[in-house]
């Protein structure tokens, strides 16, 4: 079944956008907005334009709030996504993001 771009962005991107913002999790966020933003400003109805343009100013504050606090200052590594994600990686060691999300972890718990 074909999806088309604009029922990709508001079905899946957006979602993921949100699900990022609430675990705190600025990288993501950032990268999906600098990759979708002009596209979504281009064929998006004016509400997924809106939340997009949420969604740059909660990265505006987060980035502000992490130059204060330090890098993944904002993440909730207790948040139930972030905790199954991490689980599974864990219990495949041979995953490549094993190493990074562990070291978010610990580094966030140690602040």
């Amino acid at each position: 079944m074909y999806v088309d771009e604009r029922s990709n962005i508001e079905s899946t991107i957006v979602p993921a956008l949100k699900l990022h913002m609430e675990i705190g999790w600025t990288k993501p966020v950032e990268y999906l907005l600098d990759y979708y933003s002009t596209r979504v400003r281009e064929i998006c109805s004016a509400e997924t334009v809106s939340k997009f343009e949420e969604a740059e100013a909660w990265l505006k504050n987060a980035k502000e709030h992490e130059r204060i606090h330090g890098e993944n200052s904002l993440m909730n590594t207790s948040h139930p996504v972030y905790e199954r994600v991490n689980r599974r990686l864990i219990d495949n060691p041979d995953h490549r993001l094993r190493a990074h999300v562990s070291k978010l972890a610990l580094g966030r718990r140690s602040s």
